[in-house]
């Protein structure tokens, strides 16, 4: 099996991932901090889910909501995320060969979602599937981010100008760097 856990409890989570990462250093691991979309918010939305009835294959999500089909949210009633849904219902019902035999097609079916999935069972061919990998980025080749929500905001750092003015003197200051963007001012008929 795999060990999981799941709590609303933020900082006791990562008290505990790292914990766990320390007691077993070796072999994929995930992490999951959830922004909640679709769904209550609620234990019973957190991630990991395990796929199906596969106690040796869980799954989480990044993204605005998965596309299912009308059918699947029904049997979510509202209260059930959209990763829940895809993960009790729509990949067991798929197959978890699929993963290996259709990968294009799960990459195209994901749009810009990104979705993890580990697996010890025999059914599959990997440990770690990542569907979407390219929407988000490794960092130092070991852990991969579905996003860089996780780095402190960019600010860039001041950079040194130089005016020069009509009566020649020059007015040397430190100024923020333009990052691009609209700044202002009328673009058009």
């Amino acid at each position: 099996g795999i060990m999981t856990a799941r709590s609303t409890d933020g900082a006791a989570m990562i008290d505990a991932f790292l914990s766990a990462r320390t007691e077993y250093p070796n072999g994929p691991a995930m992490f999951h901090a959830r922004i909640a979309s679709v769904g209550d918010v609620c234990l019973d939305n957190t991630h990991p889910f395990y796929v199906g009835e596969y106690a040796n294959v869980v799954l989480a999500h990044n993204g605005a909501y998965l596309p299912l089909l009308k059918s699947d949210w029904t049997k979510a009633n509202g209260k059930h995320s959209d990763t829940r849904v895809f993960a009790e219902s729509v990949l067991p019902a798929i197959g978890l060969e699929s993963l290996d035999e259709c990968w294009e097609d799960w990459e195209i079916w994901a749009g810009n979602n990104k979705v993890a999935i580990l697996s010890t069972s025999p059914d599959t061919k990997q440990q770690l599937y990542i569907i979407g990998e390219s929407k988000g980025h490794w960092r130092e080749g070991k852990v991969w981010y579905s996003n860089h929500s996780y780095l402190p905001p960019f600010k860039p750092a001041p950079f040194r100008y130089t005016f020069k003015r009509k009566d020649g003197t020059l007015v040397i200051t430190e100024l923020p760097r333009h990052t691009g963007g609209h700044t202002g001012g009328h673009t058009g008929g």
